[in-house]
């Protein structure tokens, strides 16, 4: 079926085409609901009835669902309109590799940074189990920006879910039937041997045809050229590319790399694109080696070869003479690695957020807070011990002798001596900590939230704290503060709008002036080794952490060069899990499962996949009040806000804006959705219809964080947590006024203020109200180091509270019957507690465990069906959860590792 230009498909308007192949056909198209343009693509009509071709299309947008990344073009949903199923997908502007090659090879600059993107991309994919397999130059899109898109997984194959890691689905072939169609399943130049040949693939496949890619990018011509099919093929088994024809300004690094990506034999073929990524990285960064193919003789240069080898034969002996009476070079240090394992029975969630490492000055002693409580480990013993008379510390960081410790203690920073003692008080009621250093003056920048978000110094021996830096915009928090040596300046991070938007700067104490350093990144700090170390955070790749390290110009505050990656797959907690010593340690938490599974678990705990629903890095869920869709956040493409019909199996996005939208909760009537975004500045709540045909309200107007937790059951007010400068998280109430003939929420005319309902010293939140209305449950630390679960009156909270855990317990959900009320303890195991709420008093039972596997355990992570047969869990992904995030790694003498990597200016 071709679409006529002004013709409609649903709420989308049709423009113009712009494509179509064996795959389907393409048009640019305006979402009429949200006035944006799109690419929609649908299957071509002689396609329709053919089953096979109906699920690759699906499988498409299944696959493009879970690849949400910036380098591949998004999905914005699966939509089906008078039998017509089409894909809704981002508008990638600009010309595609097949049309910028007509023009000739493209220069070794432009080709190297496109390569890098296309890298990138396939490694996002790899890590979900996702291979290509159609990977060409009419499937690459460069965007005016230089921005490279990823384009068609329509051949795009996951892993077998048999519970064989390794095993994957047949590669596509091309079958005489195919042939006599039209149709070649993968396209011939850029096929390696084994999917020509219709073997199994795996992930070289797409090594495979990045190298032709690359090659023809360089040279302008094919790989494997030929005049059919048959003979490109045959090409594809039996040649080798003509390495002469590539610039002979490629570095040899290059060349090597081209080799290992078009090897025939898989098993000698490099095998994944992070190695593609890194050898690019590599060879961008070393000396600019040239290797350009054997050299033309010229024969006026005979006689002066014949001299120069006498020469060089005198100077061989010389230097014979010299190497066997000299000393030998000392050996340099060589890096060395362990790890530290923290206690299996701490929840994660409590183990460690970003800013809770630190090495002292020295390199001696690592700092780090673990369940709690800081410990301070020497790096000559074999254990760590708790921090003498500290108790609930973080953040810490030493003084520049090595000799004391600073940490935040609530909202008060305080010291305590490396070799014991009291605890001294430096400063008070400071707010939510976001960082801290101390430099040679004996001077304490720090960073937090007490209505300020700008960075503030005091002296070390204490004293009221004054304002050193000052934000432009409400939202940009100064954090991670870092002394450089002499108290020059200071190191700090600014948060952006969006990660891109996040920046590395540095303030000149001296002449109070300010610039930025770095913009995408965060938490720098210098080594004496003459490099800035800093973190980046790709929210779409599932908050991945990435170290990077630059050569840095001390006197003139100032990068020299290009950045250089030196460390992949770090955690991300609130910001990135590093440290470094001034003299060039190194220690990082290795990066956590960011790939999740929906699963469906009955009371017996057996467990039902939800088909449709990719692995993806998911965050929250929330199921409707009538079962039948469930709303979920993403940390891929955006942190965006996703709904699925479980019954249509069809996805839809509900937010398009960058930033933060998140946290989805279902309004009382299950027409709309309550969420928390950052588009304002800061995270507030907001509402948007839960088939995403209306516009996003905002609900609340504060410069406080706020996070939606629950409806009451007749719409008129909505629970929620608050992030308070003293008090922490909060618990509030607000009132909504109820309009309509549809019943839905809106904000009162006269302007709706929120009302507390639990505040203390701890945190309080994920307040869940009872399907009746009268009591509503939360966990909080007002007991204690742990957190419990409590039920408190509702809407008079004060009036009593129970405790409904035992020991450790998180996330409380209601059943919908009201009878029973789940959370999760220490171990993220299931729990039951029968309750009443019927009488004048409520009661509970004993908690008891619903069954014995182990899912995600954040907040809201799962929930209850209507009739409470099954719960909806969150699985990490077999794939993904190779990393151990119960240990920290530690390198030490990194500095030698660092200065061969990345040479200091």
């Amino acid at each position: 079926m071709s679409l006529a230009d002004g013709s409609r498909l649903g709420s989308y308007e049709i423009l113009s085409a712009l494509g179509a192949g064996g795959m389907g056909e393409v048009y640019r198209a305006r979402d009429t609901r949200l006035g944006r343009l799109v690419a929609i693509k649908i299957l071509p009509a002689a396609f329709v009835a053919d089953a096979e071709r109906v699920a690759r299309f699906q499988r498409e947008a299944k696959v493009l669902a879970s690849l949400n990344h910036p380098k591949i073009a998004a999905i914005y949903g699966l939509d089906e309109s008078d039998g017509v199923k089409a894909l809704v997908m981002e508008l990638v502007e600009g010309e595609d590799l097949a049309q910028r090659l007509t023009r000739g090879a493209i220069p070794l600059d432009e080709s190297l940074a496109i390569a890098t993107q296309i890298a990138e991309a396939l490694e996002a994919a790899h890590e979900q189990g996702i291979i290509h397999r159609d990977l060409k130059p009419a499937n690459i899109r460069v965007r005016p920006d230089g921005t490279v898109k990823v384009l068609d997984f329509g051949l795009a194959k996951a892993r077998v879910s048999d519970g064989s890691p390794d095993e994957l689905m047949n590669s596509p072939t091309i079958t005489a039937q195919a042939t006599r169609a039209g149709i070649v399943l993968g396209t011939a130049p850029y096929m390696s041997p084994e999917q020509a040949k219709g073997r199994p693939v795996d992930r070289r496949t797409d090594v495979w045809a990045f190298g032709a890619v690359l090659y023809e990018l360089l040279t302008g011509r094919r790989a494997f050229p030929g005049d059919s099919v048959t003979e490109t093929l045959s090409h594809v088994l039996t040649l080798t590319p003509d390495w002469t024809l590539l610039p002979p300004e490629t570095p040899a690094a290059i060349r090597t790399l081209l080799r290992r990506c078009l090897e025939k034999t898989p098993a000698r073929r490099l095998d994944s694109a992070a190695a593609l990524r890194l050898e690019i990285d590599d060879a961008l960064a070393a000396p600019q080696d040239v290797a350009s193919g054997p050299p033309r003789r010229d024969r006026r240069r005979i006689n002066g070869m014949a001299i120069a080898t006498v020469v060089a034969a005198s100077l061989l002996v010389a230097l014979g003479t010299w190497a066997a009476t000299r000393k030998p070079p000392p050996s340099p240090l060589l890096p060395t690695r362990f790890t530290i394992a923290f206690p299996a029975h701490i929840p994660e969630e409590r183990l460690f957020a970003g800013t809770d490492i630190a090495f002292s000055p020295d390199g001696r002693y690592l700092a780090y807070q673990v369940g709690g409580q800081l410990m301070l480990r020497a790096l000559d013993h074999l254990e760590a011990v708790p921090l003498a008379n500290v108790v609930g510390g973080r953040i810490p960081f030493f003084s520049p002798d090595s000799r004391w410790i600073a940490f935040f203690e609530g909202g008060d920073l305080k010291k305590v001596a490396v070799s014991g003692g009291g605890v001294i008080p430096i400063a008070r009621e400071l707010g939510t900590a976001e960082g801290g250093t101390w430099g040679d003056d004996g001077t304490i920048v720090f960073s937090s939230q007490d209505g300020s978000i700008g960075l503030r110094r005091v002296s070390a021996d204490g004293g009221s704290p004054t304002a050193l830096t000052t934000p432009s915009a409400a939202r940009n928090l100064h954090f991670a503060p870092s002394m450089l040596p002499g108290s020059r300046g200071v190191l700090f991070s600014i948060l952006g709008s969006t990660r891109e938007d996040d920046q590395v700067a540095v303030i000149d104490v001296k002449s109070g002036g300010q610039k930025t350093l770095l913009r995408g990144a965060i938490a720098a700090e210098y080594l004496q080794t003459g490099h800035l170390v800093y973190a980046t955070i790709d929210e779409r790749a599932g908050f991945a952490g990435t170290l990077w390290a630059v050569a840095f110009d001390l006197d003139r505050l100032a990068v020299v060069g290009e950045p250089v990656r030196v460390s992949e797959a770090l955690g991300v907690d609130v910001f990135v899990d590093y440290a470094v010593s001034k003299t060039g340690a190194l220690a990082y938490v290795p990066g956590r499962p960011v790939s999740r599974s929906f699963v469906w678990v009955d009371r017996a705990g057996r467990e039902t996949p939800i088909d449709g629903l990719p692995p993806r890095p998911y965050g929250t869920a929330s199921l409707s009040p009538d079962g039948t869709r469930v709303a979920f956040d993403t940390f891929d493409q955006d942190v965006d806000i996703w709904v699925w019909d479980l019954a249509r199996e069809a996805l839809t996005r509900l937010c398009f804006v960058p930033g933060v939208d998140a946290v989805p909760r279902w309004t009382h009537d299950g027409r709309q959705i309550v969420f928390q975004s950052d588009r304002s500045g800061v995270l507030n709540l907001y509402r948007v219809p839960g088939d995403g045909s209306g516009a996003t309200e905002r609900l609340t107007t504060s410069t406080a964080a706020h996070w939606p937790n629950s409806m009451t059951p007749d719409g008129t007010s909505l629970l929620f947590c608050e992030l308070r400068p003293r008090t922490g998280y909060d618990i509030l109430r607000l009132p909504l006024a109820v309009r309509g003939s549809a019943g839905s929420a809106t904000p009162s005319d006269q302007g709706a203020e929120p009302m507390t309902l639990v505040s203390s010293s701890s945190a309080e939140y994920a307040a869940n109200i009872s399907p009746d209305g009268r009591y509503f449950a939360y966990q909080s630390a007002e007991s204690g180091g742990q957190f419990a679960v409590y039920v408190r009156p509702y809407p008079d909270a004060s009036a009593a509270r129970w405790q409904i855990s035992i020991q450790d317990g998180r996330a409380p959900v209601w059943a919908r019957s009201g009878r029973e009320l789940f959370y999760l303890d220490a171990s993220n195991t299931l729990m039951s507690v029968p309750v009443d709420t019927s009488g004048s008093q409520f009661s509970s039972g004993r908690p008891a465990r619903v069954f014995d596997k182990k899912y995600a355990g954040d907040f809201y992570a799962y929930d209850v069906t209507p009739d409470g047969r099954r719960f909806l869990m969150m699985k990490d992904s077999t794939a993904e959860a190779r990393r151990d995030p119960r240990s920290m790694v530690v390198v030490l003498n990194w500095a030698e590792e660092l200065k061969r990597r990345v040479p200091a200016r």
